[in-house]
């Protein structure tokens, strides 16, 4: 199994592990009246469940592109350019 399939599969099951993290009863977990630095626990949760949802994404979408571009044989970022446009 190549790197970009990999990379394709699991940027279906990402977005779904996220999903399951921010249920009503998962977040139950973290409602209480603990705090971390001052901040609610189910806060601190919520926004580093966040935080590496939105990296993990980043982090997909880098290794995405650049299994299409080795499939491609060429530069993603240069589709739909034309060659000898402006810049």
């Amino acid at each position: 199994m190549t790197r970009f399939t990999r990379a394709k599969e699991a940027a279906f099951v990402v977005p779904l592990f996220g999903l399951f993290l921010l249920l009503p009863p998962i977040l139950a977990l973290f409602d209480t009246d603990s705090t971390l630095f001052g901040i609610p626990v189910l806060h601190v949760y919520v926004f580093a469940v966040w935080f590496g949802l939105v990296a993990a994404g980043w982090w997909l979408s880098r290794r995405l592109a650049a299994g299409e571009a080795d499939a491609t044989g060429g530069d993603t970022a240069d589709k739909g350019r034309p060659a000898d446009g402006p810049d």
